[in-house]
């Protein structure tokens, strides 16, 4: 169990109820880093990923905070996304914002690099689906032709029905 922990110098204070222990971030061969997801809000309301991964159309801005946890290296992290392997675009906070995206499956790619040398930190994934809008569904459009059809094929009667009438009475 962990009490506190507390940065001195270069080093890591951690306080345990029966220990002290003296921690040198550096001194440790293999550095590994976590890329967190923090927090995904929508309207000031929070979303799972799950929540995520189905958007409505037209969908108000969702904004996803990350963090990477490494307080020594937090002044020259950068993070950036891209959405289904595009180019990688640099935001300039750790929050990104979501918004206008088309109906369709999206993959969205986020990395934590460092700003001078470009290395990847940790990299993580998510899956968007953003649905259609209703007038562009499947059953929308084979209603919406049918009733044209059927539109087409009453005004074609009633100009026939009119056609013999007058013939007849010719």
């Amino acid at each position: 169990e962990i009490v506190g922990v507390y940065p001195h110098g270069d080093e890591l204070i951690i306080v345990m109820p029966n220990a002290i222990h003296y921690i040198n971030p550096d001194s440790i061969p293999n550095k590994t880093y976590n890329l967190r997801i923090t927090e995904i809000t929508q309207n000031n309301k929070r979303l799972t990923t799950s929540e995520l991964s189905t958007l409505l159309p037209n969908f108000n801005p969702v904004n996803i905070s990350m963090s990477l946890l490494d307080f020594q290296a937090a002044k020259d992290i950068s993070y950036q996304y891209n959405l289904n392997g595009g180019e990688w675009q640099t935001i300039a906070i750790n929050t990104l914002t979501l918004s206008n995206l088309a109906s369709g499956s999206y993959k969205l790619n986020l990395r934590a690099i460092n700003k001078y040398t470009n290395r990847v930190f940790d990299a993580k994934s998510l899956s968007l689906y953003v649905e259609k809008p209703w007038y562009k569904t499947t059953a929308f459009i084979i209603f919406a032709n049918a009733l044209l059809f059927g539109l087409a094929l009453w005004i074609y009667k009633v100009i026939e029905r009119k056609r013999k009438e007058r013939d007849e009475s010719i």
